[in-house]
């Protein structure tokens, strides 16, 4: 599964796993360190959710890379730099 870049900055997306034994938990974060992060808390009570850390792991990255696209995004993803 692809982790797409930072939606504030572009930046790098970065994802780590914390803490120890039951409380282990996921979070994603920008490399640049403008200030984004995510992580998996609340995702128990996501549809689907079987509380095991892959289906975490999986419902975090689908949330990260759930956004809309900015104006500079849409121009920026139709340039043909080929031509």
């Amino acid at each position: 599964m692809i982790l797409k870049c930072c939606p504030f900055c572009g930046g790098e997306a970065i994802m780590k796993l914390y803490g120890t034994g039951i409380d282990r938990y996921y979070m994603i974060h920008c490399g640049n360190n403008c200030g984004a992060l995510m992580t998996d808390e609340g995702v128990k009570n996501h549809p689907g959710c079987d509380d095991s850390l892959e289906t975490k792991r999986i419902i975090l990255i689908n949330a990260w890379n759930k956004r809309t696209q900015t104006r500079y995004q849409m121009v920026r993803d139709n340039l043909d730099f080929n031509n």
